[in-house]
């Protein structure tokens, strides 16, 4: 028996299966050799798990097979055996593995849980019953005391598998075999995988990453980590399936999620590259099969071929609703909606009770605007599946939408909480008329459908009805073709921006995807709607920044067109997305000024017959090699010309100390004309009250960087100094240079209503809080100053509607807004008149002009048909 010592770690390079004939059949040897081989097992399973987990499953299939056949008596080799079928898509190999090994270990609970869960994989479902059936027969017949860490998680995986409560299996099984073996990965793979199933993803990665401080380089457990990941934080996630891919280049799991993130970011010749390594390891691997088939759509647009990969993909069981679940949630990904509908709908089909295709499926409808079928799904998946915690969150977001106000157009659906419709519904209203007359006229689009609209209070419930799950921190609204969501203005997520120009944004989404039938790239999608904004309202639109300029001028950070898309779905952090905003509108405009209007009409209609978008910029623009080089010099030109007399040198700490006024007043005395000295001095002189020092200092900023805008601005600082110098006048003139060249200064636009209603400047009021209102329609006093100057100006109605808008609110002076509301509605609502005049006077009962105005109600014959005033937005 002197072969029996050898490793297989040791002659891996050279090893030949021959070599193992002189093994000496283990049945057949008397005692003594039997315990020679198990110490041949004790030292050659850890060696040949490194092997499966390298990803030589080919050797381990075939090392495992000869083992078994000569009797080594360790239950381990027919796992390697079942686990590397597996992988290879060896289904006869893997079901005739399992039924040798149920009779030959009949009593091991790791083997016969690796046999039901292999066989539930490739849809043997009797066979995995009758597995199940004999794990039940054991436990019973073996108690608690003498299972092995290894048992206890593999009844646990049993009992979920036969539909076991999920807590009670935690409870009951998987946390008592961390007790008995806290390192034990088997037990962090279970709880990992038990939550994502119930899309608890940050559970998930908990639990995958406790189980990596046991096992730091586990491809296994990298991978569970990786799809946690894979929604939230696309980074992570693939830096997770690279370092799964340096120790294992077969894993296949690793490649599909590899290929899932390319098609996501529209990288597809390096998605159909990371399928075959999955394809050459299972030739007929279902879900890469199916990705083949995504690829036919969404790059290809042959139709046929991705049939072709449908078949394909379901060769080996015909009715595996996998295939149909991966086509469906990734053309979802892809804006492709209804042919993911159709393709969630199949599966399910195939298996009516698939909790994944539901959830799918419901989100699917959710994005078409199918809410009642996406609740109904919502609530089959938590009455199967308790634990659901999208599912379970949908209950709630329906819940909430219960009590939402509905306003039905023949063009909008519009939904919202009531104190949003009471506050702005009728401005969003309008503005959507607005903007479909202007687009769909500009696109060519006739709307054959209701467009359906949904704002929503809270940052969570916005989540929820978006992507599905919490998350998306920063983004006011998306659009999915005929379905907007948005954060309402009254929630904390819309970050006091100007919510009618994301309205407006997203409408364009509605128009430009409808036009090319979702087949348009994320990122001149994006463009389109940004270059609209800034047509509708110059303040709208994005601008060069000190922060873009920067990042253009790094041509690491500088996305070229081919690529733009890139920026978009794999950013470095919330400063990088929005430099894709700003990079993608400036190309928008760039091709539409070097190429015109037609060519770029062309350029939509050939997205919409399937071309991919470097392809139809080719044939309607220039080649995309010319286009990244034109382009890139254009921004480096609108950096340039960004304050080009401005010194953008930012010194070093060690050079300049910020933190000490005399090193950057000495800095700034040397060097006049530095940005970052002058704003770093007046900073300091305006928080000194230093008001005619940093006026000038805040003139020089301007004069140097006259397009920059925002807090910090030439433009912030000296309207501060002159109003703390007393002089409105100039600060007024500073904060509407401030203003008009940014729609979302809410600080420049409070002030300006205050100081143009000081001046008595009513129309200055009047069109200062209509910006303010479309950034913060929630605050009172802009409608206190916009009924002052309504009424000063003539324009009695839209005093009113200015004060049934601050009653709404809770008015700090009920009585006088009442009292107003009651003299402003005697001539045309005498009833209405009087109401708020009694309610002003059960408030005060001794108010001398209100009790005058009622005598003068009371002494005034009513009028025969008494109108009402019904006032609109101004």
């Amino acid at each position: 028996m002197a072969g029996a010592f050898w490793t297989i770690q040791a002659h891996l390079a050279g090893l030949s299966l021959a070599a193992f004939a002189s093994l000496a059949v283990i049945d057949s040897l008397p005692a003594q050799e039997l315990d020679v081989a198990r110490v041949f097992d004790e030292r050659n399973i850890e060696p040949m798990r490194e092997l499966y987990q390298q990803g030589d499953y080919e050797r381990v299939a075939e090392i495992s097979r000869m083992f078994i056949e000569r009797g080594q008596p360790s239950p381990e080799w027919w796992i390697f055996r079942l686990q590397a079928c597996h992988e290879l898509g060896r289904v006869d190999d893997l079901v005739k593995a399992s039924e040798e090994a149920m009779q030959k270990h009949p009593k091991e609970l790791p083997v016969l849980i690796t046999c039901h869960e292999v066989l539930s994989a490739w849809g043997r479902k009797d066979e995995a019953a009758k597995v199940l059936q004999q794990i039940n027969t054991v436990a019973k017949g073996k108690p608690a005391s003498q299972r092995t860490a290894r048992d206890t998680v593999a009844l646990g995986r049993a009992a979920l598998a036969a539909g076991a409560d999920p807590q009670k299996v935690i409870q009951q099984f998987l946390d008592p075999a961390k007790k008995k073996d806290a390192k034990l990965k088997d037990t962090y793979l279970t709880l990992g995988e038990l939550a994502l199933a119930k899309s608890d993803f940050a559970r998930a990665a908990n639990e995958f990453r406790e189980g990596l401080k046991h096992h730091d380089a586990d491809p296994d457990l990298r991978y569970g980590l990786a799809k946690a990941f894979q929604s939230s934080d696309r980074k992570r996630s693939m830096e997770l399936v690279e370092q799964i891919l340096e120790s294992n280049p077969h894993h296949p799991g690793a490649h599909l999620l590899k290929a899932e993130h390319h098609i996501n970011a529209e990288e597809y010749d390096e998605a159909r590259l990371a399928l075959e390594p999955a394809i050459e390891v299972n030739p007929q691997h279902p879900e890469a099969w199916g990705l083949r088939a995504v690829l036919s759509i969404l790059q290809d647009n042959k139709p046929k071929d991705a049939e072709d990969a449908h078949r394909e993909g379901l060769k080996l069981w015909a009715q595996n609703p996998a295939v149909d679940i991966i086509i469906g949630r990734s053309l979802s990904r892809g804006y492709r909606f209804r042919e993911a509908a159709e393709h969630l709908r199949t599966a399910l089909k195939l298996d009516a009770s698939s909790l994944p295709a539901k959830l799918y499926l419901c989100q699917a409808l959710f994005r078409l605007g199918n809410e009642e079928e996406a609740w109904k799904l919502a609530k089959e998946v938590r009455d199967a599946d308790g634990y659901n915690v999208q599912a379970y969150n949908i209950g709630l977001l329906e819940a909430e939408m219960k009590g939402f106000k509905v306003r039905e157009t023949p063009d909008f659906v519009l939904k919202l909480p009531e104190k949003d419709d009471a506050v702005y519904g009728d401005r969003a209203l309008a503005l959507l008329k607005d903007a479909k007359e202007v687009l769909c006229a500009k696109y060519g689009l006739t709307l054959d459908h209701p467009v359906l609209v949904e704002f929503f209070p809270s940052q969570q419930d916005f989540a929820i009805r978006t992507f599905g799950n919490l998350g998306g921190q920063g983004i006011l609204g998306a659009c999915f073709g005929s379905v907007v969501t948005m954060n309402s203005p009254q929630g904390l997520a819309s970050n006091r921006s100007n919510w009618e120009g994301t309205l407006w944004h997203e409408f364009c989404h509605v128009v430009t995807l409808t036009v090319t039938h979702n087949r348009m790239p994320r990122w001149l999608s994006e463009g389109i709607s940004v270059h609209e904004e800034a047509k509708k309202d110059p303040s709208w639109g994005m601008r060069m920044t000190a922060t873009y300029r920067r990042m253009t001028l790094d041509e690491e950070t500088l996305t070229p067109m081919s690529k733009m898309s890139r920026a978009f779905l794999s950013p470095k952090s919330s400063e990088h997305v929005m430099f894709a905003y700003y990079e993608s509108s400036q190309a928008v405009d760039w091709l539409l000024k070097t190429y015109g209007e037609k060519k770029f009409q062309a350029l939509l209609k050939d997205l919409a017959e399937g071309r991919r978008i470097n392809e139809a910029l080719a044939r309607n623009c220039a080649p995309v090699e010319k286009l990244d080089e034109e382009f890139a010099k254009h921004m480096r030109d609108l950096a340039e010309a960004f304050a080009p007399k401005g010194d953008w040198e930012k010194p070093e700490r060690a050079e300049v100390d910020p933190r000490s006024e005399a090193a950057v007043a000495e800095y700034l005395r040397e060097n006049p004309d530095n940005l970052w000295a002058l704003e770093q001095r007046t900073r300091r002189l305006i928080a000194g009250e230093k008001w005619t020092e940093a006026l000038d200092l805040a003139k020089r900023l301007i004069e140097l960087a006259p397009e920059n805008v925002g807090n910090n601005s030439g433009y912030d600082f000296a309207a501060k100094a002159y109003r703390g110098l007393k002089q409105p006048e100039g600060e007024a003139a500073m904060l509407r240079e401030w203003a008009k060249r940014d729609g979302s200064a809410d600080p420049a636009f409070l002030r300006l209503v205050e100081l143009d209603a000081e001046a008595q400047n009513w129309n200055g009021v009047r069109e200062n809080v209509q910006k303010l209102l479309s950034i913060q329609p929630f605050l009172k006093q802009p409608y206190e100053q916009m009924a002052r100057a309504s009424e000063a100006t003539g324009h009695p109605e839209d005093a009113v509607w200015a004060l049934q808008k601050l009653m709404f609110l809770g008015p700090d002076h009920p009585v006088e807004v009442n009292f107003a509301l009651a003299r402003l509605l005697r001539e045309k609502d005498a009833p209405a008149s009087k109401r708020h005049l009694l309610d002003a006077l059960a408030e005060a009962p001794r108010f001398r002009d209100g009790h005058k105005l009622l005598l003068e109600l009371q002494s005034t014959k009513p009028a025969e048909k008494p109108s009402t005033v019904t006032p609109s937005a101004p």
